[in-house]
């Protein structure tokens, strides 16, 4: 398949990212609106730039992590429910935690932490090939 020309939204430097770390809060706070005291629930800026999409199958092992900063692998998880909260929660992430472990192959001294979840789901007003996200509960 032929490179496929898009645009895409990356992260627009600003001159505060200089004092202050990008952030963007997805859980509800109390008091993060309060007028007085308003918190901005983000600071990131996005700008958009035209790229090619390639198809990546059939190359895979081309990409590694350290000088691709991504690797494509194949995983089947063992996890059933993946709309279910707890068995993502008690299973999915353990499951996912070991996976990058094994994967990394580090040693001990290398561990992994989640800290947000998103589940792909379907939206019925949709056609089928098209996914939506949003956050399911607390960030983990």
């Amino acid at each position: 398949m032929a490179p496929q020309p898009t645009s895409l939204e990356y992260l627009k430097w600003d001159k505060r990212y200089e004092t202050e770390k990008p952030y963007e809060v997805l859980i509800p706070l109390p008091g993060l609106e309060d007028t007085e005291h308003a918190i901005p629930r983000s600071n990131l800026f996005f700008e958009a730039r035209d790229t090619l999409i390639h198809d990546a199958r059939g190359g895979e092992a081309s990409f590694t992590l350290d000088p691709h900063g991504f690797q494509l692998v194949v995983h089947q998880t063992a996890v059933s429910q993946l709309q279910d909260p707890h068995e993502v929660t008690t299973n999915y992430i353990p499951e996912m935690q070991q996976f990058l472990l094994d994967l990394l192959d580090e040693g001990p001294d290398v561990r992994t932490h989640c800290f947000d979840i998103r589940v792909l789901t379907l939206n019925s007003s949709f056609p089928p090939a098209i996914l939506v996200r949003f956050p399911t509960g607390p960030v983990c």
